[in-house]
């Protein structure tokens, strides 16, 4: 069930994203891109601690 709105408020992300034009999609991919690199180096070192 989380999934299930987690992944609805990521196509309603995207769908307001395409409505302000190329730019803003553009941006939310190239944000989203570097929050996945950055949240998976964390748990890598979060990992890496032992928690």
């Amino acid at each position: 069930m989380l999934r299930l709105l987690l992944r609805l408020a990521r196509i309603g992300g995207d769908v307001s994203a395409i409505a302000r034009g190329p730019g803003a999609l553009g941006r939310r991919l190239i944000r989203r891109r570097a929050y996945r690199a950055s949240f998976g180096l964390t748990r890598r070192l979060l990992r890496g601690l032992g928690l």
